[in-house]
């Protein structure tokens, strides 16, 4: 396989070594209160982060952006409530390397956080063992139950949302929490049996622990090229292989559909338009839920006079909402070829009824015959109007009067977009 270019987003693993590694590596280290709570006072001495038997946090001090937070408000940070804080422009602080008997760090409400960015990029796996002195005596060693020890990656996650190792919750007041990670197993120098600033303490002083760190599962991925594809024809990802090959992939995948293509499935979904060229033989049934209709009766039997609209005030059916029912109108909410239909009676005169689009007549029903006493006439139009968005459509009586009776359904006016 020959690449120009080979862009490494996460592991590179070359012969079972990691040649690369982008995951897991922190920048920021935080304490926090796990229930986010802003009491008791945290009251702290000195944390200590040891990779290849050194204290990064001290060596690496003077590039340190540190600060007390809210963790809700994590981005705002807040000042050092009595004596101590986090920062060195406070003196004491948290990586001064001097483990003092008085208070070197304190935050009260609304503080619960201390967050320490700008750390040098260095592998969670590298880590040999997070040291954290608590202030000890009386009281005071209690206050840091409740708190835990995150590490994060503010270049990937500026949001500190993605925890990359974290520590179990502090439970207990003592003077010294020590956390171990996998590279505790290459720490050279002896152990110290008091507090150091430069070795890693044992976990019987001052009545401490020892707690083994939790790191962030990242999947080991391998992938074994094709010579011959020049693909990657397997992907194994922490010992299972999920992927048997890009060309197996390839056979499983759908033909393009073409002119000779014969197609078929249970649904057919479209986010856009879909133009057909040819003949749709259909044997089942053609629906199309958006398509508008309406039909809207007369609720009472009344004479309409001329120069009124006749108003079918009680809808059957009206899918889009668009008719009106004091005015008898129906507007016009898709574009299209439209059907419409409207009947009546006569009312003992001649009439002209108009259906009319926007004011203008585009179909009538008419007679200058004046009907034979106690003889109804029965009347129906119907007509296929051109319409764009917003039109309005009405039933209007120009000339005479007529009649329209609620039994039944008799008389009715209504329509639907036929394309």
């Amino acid at each position: 396989m020959t690449t120009n270019d080979l862009i490494v987003n996460h592991n590179l693993n070359v012969d079972n070594i990691i040649t690369y590694e982008k995951s897991g590596l922190f920048n920021t280290a935080v304490i926090r209160r796990e229930d986010e709570s802003t009491t008791p006072t945290i009251y702290l001495t000195e944390l200590q982060i040891f990779v290849n038997d050194v204290n990064i946090m001290y060596n690496n001090r003077e590039s340190f952006d540190a600060y007390f937070a809210n963790w809700s408000d994590k981005d705002t940070p807040l000042p050092a409530s009595q004596e101590g804080g986090v920062s060195r422009d406070v003196d004491p602080y948290l990586f001064d390397n001097v483990l003092s008997s008085g208070i070197e760090t304190s935050g009260q409400t609304p503080i619960n956080a201390i967050i320490i960015k700008d750390i040098p990029l260095t592998s969670v796996n590298d880590i040999q063992a997070i040291v954290l002195y608590n202030r000890a005596g009386g009281w005071i060693a209690p206050n840091a139950n409740g708190l835990i020890i995150e590490l994060y990656n503010t270049k990937d996650d500026p949001d500190l949302t993605n925890v990359l190792a974290y520590t179990s919750q502090i439970t207990k007041g003592v003077f010294i929490y020590r956390y171990d990670f996998p590279s505790i197993d290459t720490y050279s120098l002896e152990f110290s049996p008091l507090s150091s600033t430069t070795l890693i303490p044992t976990p019987s002083y001052a009545n401490g622990g020892t707690w083994n760190a939790t790191i962030r599962s990242v999947a080991s991925i391998t992938t074994t090229p094709d010579p011959e594809l020049n693909i990657l024809a397997n992907v194994v990802i922490d010992g299972t292989l999920t992927n048997t090959g890009l060309q197996s992939a390839l056979n499983a995948k759908q033909n393009s559909i073409v002119v000779s293509t014969d197609l078929n499935c249970n649904t057919i979904t479209t986010e856009g338009n879909a133009t057909i060229g040819g003949n749709v033989s259909i044997t089942g049934k053609l629906t199309n839920p958006n398509q508008p209709c309406f039909k809207a009766v007369s609720g009472i039997s009344s004479q309409v006079p001329a120069g009124t609209p006749i108003k079918y005030n009680t809808e059957i059916v009206d899918n889009d909402n668009a008719h009106i029912t004091s005015t008898g109108e129906y507007t016009i909410r898709k574009a299209g070829n439209w059907f419409f239909y409207y009947s009546f009676q006569s009312n003992g005169e001649a009439f002209n009824v108009q259906l009319q689009q926007n004011g203008v007549i585009r179909d009538q029903v008419s007679t200058d015959t004046t009907p034979t006493l106690n003889t109804d006439l029965g009347c129906k139009g119907m007509a296929i109007i051109p319409c764009v968005v917003d039109d309005v459509i009405r039933v209007f009586v120009f000339s005479g009067s007529v009649r329209v009776e609620n039994a039944d359904e008799y008389h009715s006016f209504g329509g639907y977009l036929i394309g």
